[in-house]
C-alpha cells in the first residue's frame, strides 16, 4: 500500500495519459484541413471553439494529474533539497510542454482556409487583361477592362497578404494601368467606362481604397513610386470632395449646380470610407493635421440622418419608398464602424440614431432569413437627374444618368455582424445574437464564392475583401473577449 499522504497512482496515472493524448489527437485531426472543413459545414464553426475549449480544459486537467503521479513516485525517494531543486524544474517543463500543446490547438483559421483564400484571389487575378486592368467579366476573356472593376480587385487582393504577395508584378500594373485611364477633362477622375462622358465618384472612392491598401504592403513600392502614390491619393480626394455639397451628402458626378437632391448613399458612404481610411494611414498622419475631418464629419451626419426603419436606401429623396436594401445598409454601418475606431469621430459612440440603426440591423428577423445570394438592385427611378445642370450653352460637361448598382448582401452582412459582434456600447445579448448571425452567414461562404465565381469580377472582389477581412479580424465561431 502506498505510504499515507501520497497518491494512488494507477488510476491516476490513467486518466492523465488519456488526458493528454485527447487534445493533441485533436490537435492532429485538426491539422488534416478537409477533416475539419467537413465538420464546419456539417456542425457549424461554433465546434472550433467549443472543441478547443474541452481540449485545453482536458489538457490542464492531464497535466496536473501527471505532475500529480510524479511526485506521488518521487516523493518518498528524494531529499527535501532534491524536491526543492527539481520541484520547480518539472513544473517549468511541464509549461513548456503545455503550452506547446496549447499552441496546437489554437483556434485561428487553418492553412485550408487560407489555402482557400489564396484559390479565390488566384481565379481574380485571372480576370487580368492584357493593359494591366481587370476585366468586368471573369469568365468572358473577350470582356472591357474597367477602373472600377480594376479598383475593387485591387481592395479584395491586397486582403488576403499571401496572394498580395505572389501577384505583387498584377498589382503594380493594374495601379498603373488605372492612373493611365485618368480624364482630367471635363472633370479629373474615372467614367464607368473609358468612352463615358463624366467622372464618378464612387470609382475615385474605390480607387483610393485601393492604392492606400496597396501603401500598407510595405514591400509592394521602392521608395520614390510609394512618394508617388502618396501624393496620387491626395490628389484625387482632393477631386472628390468637389462632389460634396453643403449638408454633408457627396453627388455621384461632378455637377456644374450642385443640389442636395442630387446627393446619393452610396457615393457619400464611398467617399466616407476612402477619407476614413486616408486619415488612419500612418503614413498620410505628419501632413494630414484636420485634412478632411470637416467633410467627414458631415458625411456622418448626412449619413445618420438618412436612416430610416429598415435601414438606408439609394436615393433618399425619393418619397413613399417600398424597397429595402439589406446590403446597402449592411456596408453603411460597416463604413460607420470604420470611422468609430478613429479617435477624430467619437461622437458616434454616443449617437442615438447610429445605435438604434445598430440594434435595428442586428435584431431584423428578415434580415437573418437572408441568403448569401439576397442581394438588392437600384431602380431605375433612381438613375436620373433630371434637373441637374450642365445642359446650357457653353456647359463642358453633360450630366448622364448612374448605371444600375447591385448591392451585395453577403460581403457587408458578414463584416457587420462581425463588429457588432465586437460592440461593448451593446448589451451583451445583442452582440450574441450578431455572433450568431455572422456564424450563420459564414456557414454560407462556399455558396456565396462559388456563385461569384460564375459572375462579374466586382461580385466576386467584394466576396472575398468581405470574407478575408471578417477571418483576419475573427475566425468563425470564436468568442470575443469579454471587459
Amino acid at each position: 500500500m502506498p505510504d499515507s499522504g501520497t497518491p494512488n497512482t494507477g488510476l491516476s496515472a490513467r486518466i492523465a495519459i488519456v488526458a493528454v493524448l485527447l487534445p493533441n489527437l485533436v490537435a492532429i485531426l485538426r491539422s488534416w484541413g478537409d477533416l475539419e472543413h467537413l465538420l464546419i459545414d456539417k456542425l457549424g464553426p461554433r465546434w472550433i471553439s467549443v472543441m478547443v475549449a474541452t481540449s485545453l480544459a482536458v489538457l490542464v486537467l492531464g497535466y496536473l494529474l501527471g505532475a500529480w503521479v510524479l511526485y506521488g513516485k518521487l516523493a518518498t525517494r528524494l531529499s527535501l533539497r532534491m524536491k526543492l531543486i527539481l520541484g520547480p524544474l518539472g513544473l517549468i517543463a511541464l509549461g513548456i510542454v503545455g503550452a506547446y500543446s496549447a499552441h496546437a490547438l489554437d483556434p485561428e483559421p487553418t492553412p485550408l482556409y487560407r489555402a482557400e483564400l489564396e484559390k479565390w484571389a488566384d481565379n481574380l487575378i485571372s480576370a487580368k487583361g492584357k493593359q494591366g486592368g481587370m476585366r468586368d467579366s471573369l469568365r468572358d476573356s473577350d470582356s472591357t477592362e474597367q477602373v472600377f472593376t480594376t479598383a475593387q480587385g485591387l481592395v479584395a487582393l491586397l486582403s488576403v497578404s499571401e496572394a498580395a504577395e505572389r501577384h505583387a508584378d498584377s498589382i503594380r500594373s493594374a495601379v498603373q494601368f488605372i492612373e493611365d485611364s485618368r480624364r482630367s477633362e471635363p472633370q479629373p477622375g474615372w467614367g464607368y467606362w473609358k468612352q463615358s462622358p463624366g467622372t464618378v465618384t464612387e470609382i475615385s472612392a474605390w480607387v483610393s481604397l485601393a492604392k492606400i491598401a496597396s501603401l500598407k504592403n510595405k514591400q509592394l513600392w521602392e521608395q520614390t513610386s510609394r512618394a508617388k502614390r502618396l501624393e496620387e491619393v491626395e490628389r484625387d480626394l482632393d477631386d472628390l470632395v468637389h462632389t460634396r455639397v453643403v449638408g454633408g451628402g457627396f453627388t455621384p458626378f461632378a455637377f456644374e449646380r450642385p443640389a442636395a437632391a442630387y446627393t446619393r448613399t452610396y457615393s457619400t458612404l464611398m467617399a466616407l470610407w476612402a477619407m476614413v481610411e486616408l486619415r488612419a494611414h500612418s503614413a498620410f498622419q505628419p501632413k494630414l493635421d484636420k485634412k478632411y475631418l470637416a467633410e467627414c464629419e458631415e458625411a456622418v451626419k448626412w449619413l445618420l440622418n438618412r436612416h430610416e426603419s429598415k435601414g438606408w436606401v439609394p436615393n433618399p429623396h425619393r418619397r413613399q419608398q417600398g424597397e429595402t436594401y439589406p446590403g446597402l445598409s449592411a456596408q453603411v454601418l460597416y463604413v460607420l464602424n470604420r470611422a468609430e475606431q478613429n479617435p477624430d469621430f467619437a461622437f458616434l459612440k454616443g449617437n442615438s440614431i447610429y445605435k438604434e440603426a445598430k440594434l435595428s440591423f442586428i435584431r431584423d428577423e428578415d434580415f437573418a432569413k437572408l441568403s448569401a445570394a439576397s442581394d438588392s438592385r437600384m431602380g431605375s427611378e433612381d438613375q436620373h437627374f433630371p434637373q441637374a445642370g450642365g445642359t446650357e450653352e457653353g456647359s463642358t460637361f453633360q450630366c448622364q444618368q448612374l448605371e444600375g448598382m447591385t448591392f451585395l448582401w453577403y460581403p457587408w452582412a458578414l463584416l457587420t455582424y462581425k463588429r457588432l459582434s465586437e460592440d461593448e456600447s451593446l448589451l451583451q445579448s445583442d452582440r450574441e445574437l450578431a455572433r450568431r448571425r455572422y456564424d450563420g452567414l459564414y456557414n454560407q461562404h462556399t455558396i456565396a464564392i462559388e456563385q461569384a465565381e460564375h459572375g462579374a469580377t466586382y461580385r466576386l472582389a467584394e466576396s472575398l475583401f468581405g470574407l478575408a477581412t471578417a477571418l483576419k479580424e475573427r475566425p468563425p465561431g470564436s468568442v470575443p473577449e469579454q471587459k
